[in-house]
């Protein structure tokens, strides 16, 4: 089977350099879960991460790289953010299947678990997570 590939999309921007890193770590938090699946992930919140730069840019950048993946991750409070909105609209123009964190979908591994030891995600672990409540 075909390994898919996952975008995460989210709040980025924030009123202070703590909120970022706080918008960054729960992105992170989220793409490691999904690795953990066999999910191939893009985290674009750890690629452009503080990065001086035009936010518009690393926007269109984002975009480009969406269009090579086949599932949007959109987490928690993703309405807020302009950025979140635009990438979820181009997804849903794209076809692609589109995963919300706080309402959550059984994530399974891509693989056979046994072969590869990767267990299926849990509703448990999701709430030990703090990805859900």
């Amino acid at each position: 089977m075909k390994r898919q590939i996952v975008f995460i999309s989210g709040k980025y921007r924030a009123r202070t350099k703590l909120g970022v890193l706080w918008n960054i770590y729960k992105a992170r938090r989220a793409a490691i879960k999904l690795w953990q699946r066999g999910y191939a992930t893009i985290c674009p919140h750890l690629n452009s991460a503080l990065m001086p730069g035009n936010p518009d840019l690393f926007l269109k950048g984002d975009l480009k790289i969406l269009a090579k993946c086949h599932i949007i991750y959109m987490l928690k409070n993703w309405e807020y953010s302009d950025g979140a909105c635009l990438e979820r609209l181009e997804a849903q123009r794209r076809g692609l299947t589109v995963w919300y964190e706080d309402k959550p979908v059984e994530i399974v591994a891509m693989y056979d678990p046994c072969e590869y030891k990767v267990e299926p995600i849990t509703s448990l672990e999701l709430q030990e997570a703090g990805v859900i409540k």
